[in-house]
């Protein structure tokens, strides 16, 4: 059986004590730093030794650790733009997106992607038989794929300000004991979120459109490879909403300090019960 050889396969000969090339001469490097210490300089011996023993770890550091690769590693980290702004053209070489448009992400490359922002379900509630369904409806989902698609998952905090506010109008049409249970409970529910710092997590599938098609033709498929994804998820019995192109941008923001904030609507990465930045897919 014939098998694939990795291209990124790395092939050192062994010249001389099971060491390569490269290791050879760091070693060789050291030792003769070390002998030059040694014989050539009139240091007290403790010096001479305690010098000896630190370029021998240096060599063995180089010959066997990878300590030039981790130099550079270091030197690159330390040298690199540690700070950006999120509309700064450094941020825009590091996320690789041209621009925003027709709910759709344009990379440098000119390939798309759609964002489709996902509510999760509490599946171990669900009863025996409701979860068997929602297995065999998420398989379907799984089966139907016939291009690739990136789940990201964000930890993200609650917010239930517009929960709250919702039910308080329901609360403050009823008699007077109800609205006053209402006030004490929910200021028990913010109180409770704030000091136990209640986190939420959200789920978004990144779709691509093929490579091939650019323009109008990619955004078309990518409307039908969408509504095809959201259908299926429903059968699951998941809520998922196409993000539109305000809600990308405010979905890129939310991997900085300071997210975007658009009007009322906050890009940071702070639940509501569903976001607003988000359209129908049906």
């Amino acid at each position: 059986m014939a098998y694939e050889i990795p291209k990124d396969l790395r092939y050192e000969e062994k010249v001389i004590f099971n060491l390569s090339l490269m290791q050879a001469a760091w070693i060789g490097i050291s030792a003769l730093l070390a002998f030059v210490l040694f014989t050539k300089t009139a240091m007290p011996l403790e010096f001479k030794v305690a010098s000896a023993m630190a370029i021998a770890a240096f060599g063995a550091g180089f010959a066997f650790f990878g300590l030039a690769a981790h130099m550079r590693t270091a030197a690159g980290y330390f040298s690199a733009q540690k700070e950006s702004g999120f509309d700064s053209p450094q941020t825009a070489r590091f996320l690789e997106v041209r621009h925003i448009d027709n709910d759709a992400i344009i990379l440098d490359d000119g390939s798309l992607r759609a964002c489709i922002e996902i509510r999760p379900i509490n599946f171990h509630i669900l009863s025996q038989s409701e979860q068997q369904a929602i297995i065999s409806a998420y398989r379907d989902f799984l089966n139907s794929l016939d291009f690739p698609v990136q789940i990201v998952m964000r930890t993200c905090a609650l917010s239930i300000e517009k929960y709250l506010m919702a039910a308080g109008k329901k609360a403050a049409d009823a008699n007077g004991m109800v609205l006053e249970y209402w006030n004490n409970l929910s200021a028990f529910i913010k109180k409770f979120v704030e000091e136990k710092d209640v986190k939420d997590r959200r789920f978004y599938l990144i779709i691509p459109a093929d490579t091939s098609l650019k323009g109008t033709e990619g955004i078309a498929q990518l409307e039908v490879r969408s509504q095809l994804c959201i259908e299926k998820l429903r059968a699951c019995r998941i809520r998922a909403k196409r993000l539109t192109s305000a809600g990308i941008v405010a979905f890129l923001s939310t991997f900085f300090q300071e997210p975007l904030h658009d009007g009322a609507q906050c890009g940071g990465m702070i639940t509501t019960l569903f976001s607003e930045n988000c359209k129908e897919g049906g």
